[in-house]
């Protein structure tokens, strides 16, 4: 392929995709295109003990804000623990509690932290324990009612606009694994 027939494929590409991002990158009030990022970098999380462990590194360094939304959220969910004894002897020591981290960064660090939690009869509804946990702190906690046969099974959170994660599981103990996917014990070596 010639320079100039490659010149005219990478303006026809370039023309095309400017075209797909103004119909698809639009408001619904308006056919104004969103404002579309480029050089994003993403990176899979295979596993709960990477993925937890890179949201709580995340939720720690937040400096503005921190914006949850999760289907269930057990207040005793631990996502980082210490590293598996050398000898294999014993269980690992939780390090991090979720809620705990969320009240430290909300009220020691004054980090703007919001919460939206799944609210209704048909799925787990873990509301009530975090609304407890959280009252009287500076979390917002809203929860998302449904009624009917419908749940709110969005799992995000975006910390200081910047750092986004689409989460695999809901936050509960028993969905934490690690890369070896063992939960609670440890194959002998």
């Amino acid at each position: 392929m010639g320079k100039r027939n490659l010149r005219r494929t990478v303006m026809q590409r370039d023309k095309m995709n400017a075209k797909l991002e103004a119909q698809w990158f639009t408001t619904r009030s308006s056919s104004s295109p969103l404002r579309v990022t480029r050089d994003n970098h993403v990176e899979v999380l295979q596993d709960n003990e990477r993925a937890f462990g890179r949201i709580t590194k995340s939720i720690c360094s937040a400096t503005s804000s921190i914006y949850l939304m999760q289907y269930e959220f057990h207040r005793g969910f631990i996502t980082t623990f210490d590293p598996w004894p050398s000898d294999n002897s014993g269980e690992p020591k939780p390090r991090d509690v979720l809620v705990d981290v969320l009240h430290n960064k909300a009220e020691r660090d004054g980090v703007r932290t919001c919460i939206l939690l799944n609210e209704n009869l048909l799925a787990p509804d873990t509301m009530g324990q975090i609304r407890e946990t959280f009252d009287g702190t500076s979390v917002l906690l809203r929860g998302f009612p449904e009624h009917g046969l419908r749940v709110m099974h969005a799992k995000t959170l975006t910390v200081d606009g910047i750092e986004a994660y689409t989460i695999g599981s809901i936050f509960r103990q028993d969905f934490w694994d690690s890369s070896e996917h063992l939960v609670t014990t440890r194959a002998a070596a």
